[in-house]
């Protein structure tokens, strides 16, 4: 004995009726495809910046500026006078960090660098002894200043900054 079911419609196997169902369901998953992918964060599109967390920078700082010896560089045009780079020692003459005395190549000016209050060894080129190691001294908010270079004159400037 065969029962049907009233409620449930009978198929029929018209192509043109398979091919709009076909296209539907394929415009319906399109269209999820394309709110998926505009809902998801992206990782090369536009990202909100928070600001800074925490302090900008510690309770006790102090700062380090050292004119280590100059290198000649020139653009083309200009000829401009960058200080080599130093690395920074404990007083135990554990490393501590390599600084880069100039922002970009064409930069005269050495980097200011802020450390904690303490004792320090500078490993630098100077201009008229070489590479050097100077013990230096940090204190709380103050800057202290290393001259390793000589005037472009050929005077020696460590006599200047007392």
């Amino acid at each position: 004995m065969v029962i049907s079911n009233p409620c449930r419609k009978r198929r029929t196997s018209d192509p043109a009726q398979d091919e709009r169902r076909s296209r539907k369901r394929l415009v319906l998953l399109l269209a999820l495809l394309l709110a998926a992918l505009t809902s998801w964060p992206c990782i090369g599109g536009p990202m909100p910046v928070w600001p800074t967390v925490g302090p900008s920078e510690p309770a006790h700082v102090g700062y380090l500026l050292v004119y280590t010896a100059t290198e000649p560089f020139n653009d083309g045009d200009l000829m401009y006078y960058t200080h080599t780079d130093y690395e920074l020692y404990s007083p135990r003459g554990v490393f501590l960090k390599k600084v880069r005395n100039s922002i970009v190549k064409g930069d005269e000016t050495p980097e200011r660098v802020s450390l904690a209050p303490g004792r320090y060894l500078v490993e630098a080129q100077s201009e008229t002894d070489g590479i050097v190691r100077v013990p230096v001294i940090i204190a709380d908010g103050r800057t202290t200043v290393v001259n390793l270079e000589n005037d472009r004159r050929g005077r020696d400037k460590r006599s200047a900054n007392r």
